[in-house]
């Protein structure tokens, strides 16, 4: 009898699962909608409570729930519990300022008793979400042995190739995939930034240190061989080489590092095809911009960080030369480098080595700092360059500005108005505010190029003035804070930016951006490869449209993917090892005080990272 009533407990228990987690779906599906009718976004408008698209949510939801609580029966701990509670406030204000403009509803359209259960079935959502990605890498699911199955004879010849020469075969792979890229963009876009940096170099506008200098003078060297030997082109196709060649390689090391760490061979396959096959990294491939030469390097950094971490004795020269160029290169190749890698070769020597190893590993990192302190304050200012970053660091800061200007102008004293006209264009300001990018804010900053002690001069008393008006607007102040930022942690609804200002999303450069002009950098694409570019271009717009793979454009979605592996790793108590997520950490820090919200190219070194951070989490405990 007891084993009877034991067995229709079991089969009873699963359908009651089941419709309880449909249940609580039900409630989390309508914490996320947004109200349609009150929307003015620049997307599309979103849908509404009774459209289909909330089924088909509400299901994905049961199948979380189900999945995480009752069949891997895995429980939050306090690192989900909280992160999942922020991530519902986050999302829940980061959403609701980009499709009303404001959090002016809060207390009329929508109580606060709303609000608030629409922050806790969000937070529930995440909860879930973080407490299946911590338990599935705590368990080690994406190490435990195993083969791809079903593979042809032929394929298995090229699995012992790649066993032998990964980094070699994983480069000669990529290259294949991003050669139809390679030959219908040739020689390669430039994007605007591109086409500024070779104006600059050919002495048709003064140059500053706006753009990064060394990749100015790198890509201008390269240009000038080009022009020697007969075209632009040719400088174009030489940059856009040694960047592939240098992305390529460094995707093998990386691929390489997933091996060492344990990731199941089916693993390694789906993370060289996301590599090889995401459209976007064929399009930087071949896109010539700042970032993907540096988001490259970065990735080998973060590896060389994984290697001095793990592998804390018995260090090569080889490997501190690498250790030590590869932060360099990031420090020379963008000018927020220096945010990046200070840090993390502060806390590699402090709490990741011991005894010569960190002496070893500190002139290694410091002889780097040094070269780059020695490059930025002494080579540049020598050249005669105009030192135009004291203003850098404000765009949030001019965007806060702008908005009080747009919402608050009335009230503002002449004392005010005097004060912010002496650094923007108040005038402008107020109707060129958009809160997704500060450039057009930016460009009105009245003592720009004229010098870093007349900048930081004028931005002195600018703070005096920035400061008050904190006190007096911090609701408005936050706005314009998130809505500068909201689309790297929150789910806002996609959208492409539609003018220059309007950047946002994985927006490729399709076409090269070029001045008029002579002596202009002007290469040029072949006319007869238009059909190629077309359907590349329908791909990469195509991807967007299969439910599951139109996710790897969504830049939160990577970002909380890499919460819950630092919350596995903090579980382990592997505490040394959160020192190689400190550069994914620290550039998404740069990317919430970066001029462009929910761009994806200055995303794209955390998004190069992701599937070697959580290997990593997952990989065995290197003490054991």
């Amino acid at each position: 009898m007891e084993n009877s009533i034991g067995e229709l407990r079991s089969r009873l228990q699963k359908p009651a699962a089941i419709i309880l987690w449909f249940l609580a779906a039900l409630l989390c599906t309508k914490a996320f909608v947004i109200n349609p009718e009150l929307y003015a976004g620049k997307s599309a408008v979103p849908a509404a409570t009774t459209d289909y698209v909330w089924s088909f949510v509400g299901l994905c939801l049961t199948g979380l729930f189900y999945l995480t609580f009752t069949v891997r029966r895995y429980r939050p701990k306090a690192g989900e519990l909280l992160l999942g509670l922020l991530f519902g406030v986050a999302n829940y204000f980061g959403t609701t300022l980009f499709a009303y403009d404001s959090w002016a509803f809060l207390g009329t359209t929508v109580s606060w008793p709303q609000a608030a259960f629409k922050c806790l079935g969000q937070g529930f959502t995440m909860i879930a979400a973080l407490t299946l990605i911590t338990g599935t890498l705590s368990d080690g699911v994406l190490r435990r042995k195993g083969h791809i199955p079903f593979l042809p004879p032929q394929l298995r010849r090229l699995r012992t190739l790649y066993g032998a020469h990964t980094v070699g075969t994983t480069m000669v792979v990529l290259l294949l995939c991003w050669l139809p890229y390679l030959i219908a963009y040739f020689p390669g876009t430039p994007n605007y930034d591109i086409a500024q940096m070779m104006e600059q170099f050919f002495g048709l506008a003064p140059m500053t240190t706006w753009h990064g200098v060394f990749l100015t003078w790198l890509l201008g060297g390269l240009v000038t061989i080009g022009r020697a030997l007969g075209s632009d082109n040719i400088g174009a196709a030489l940059f856009t080489l040694l960047q592939v060649l240098v992305l390529a390689s460094v995707c093998g090391f990386n691929q390489r590092a997933l091996k060492q760490l344990g990731l199941r061979p089916l693993w390694q396959l789906f993370a060289l095809a996301f590599f090889a096959i995401t459209p976007f990294f064929g399009f930087y491939a071949e896109m010539i911009c700042k970032d993907t030469l540096y988001s490259a390097l970065l990735l080998l950094f973060t590896l060389q960080t994984l290697h001095v971490v793990r592998e804390r004795n018995g260090l090569t020269p080889k490997a501190l030369l690498f250790y030590g160029l590869s932060g360099l290169f990031c420090f020379l190749l963008r000018n927020n480098g220096l945010y990046v890698v200070a840090p993390v070769a502060l806390c590699v020597i402090l709490f990741g080595l011991k005894g010569k190893e960190r002496l070893k590993v500190g002139a290694a990192l410091g002889s780097a700092i040094a070269v780059a302190l020695f490059f930025t304050h002494v080579v540049i200012p020598g050249a005669g360059i105009t030192d135009t970053t004291a203003s850098g660091l404000y765009s949030v800061c001019f965007q806060q500005t702008a908005r009080v200007a747009r919402d608050h102008y009335d009230e503002l004293t002449p004392e005010e108005r005097t004060a912010i006209d002496e650094i923007l264009d108040l005038e402008q300001i107020r109707y060129i505010y958009e809160p997704w990018i500060s450039d057009p804010v930016k460009y009105t900053f009245r003592q720009f190029g004229q010098g870093v002690e007349t900048e930081k001069a004028a931005l002195a008393n600018y703070r005096k003035l920035w400061l008050e008006q904190l006190q007096k607007y911090p609701q408005t102040y936050l706005e314009a804070f998130m809505a500068g930022n909201n689309g790297y942690y929150a789910f806002t609804p996609m959208y492409e930016g539609m003018t220059y200002s309007q950047q946002a999303g994985a927006r490729i450069v399709l076409y090269p951006y070029t001045f008029e002009g002579e002596g202009q950098f002007q290469p040029v694409q072949l006319e007869a490869l238009d059909p190629l570019r077309r359907l590349l271009s329908s791909w990469a717009q195509r991807w967007r449209t299969f439910p599951m793979l139109a996710m790897l454009y969504v830049i939160p979605f990577y970002t909380w993917q890499l919460i819950g592996g630092g919350l596995a790793l903090c579980h382990q108590k592997r505490w040394r090892e959160l020192i190689v997520y400190l550069p994914a950490l620290l550039s998404f820090g740069v990317c919430l005080l970066s001029p462009a919200n929910d761009y994806f190219r200055y995303y794209l070194p955390i998004v190069m990272s992701t599937p070697l951070l959580l290997t990593l989490s997952s990989a065995p405990d290197p003490r054991s």
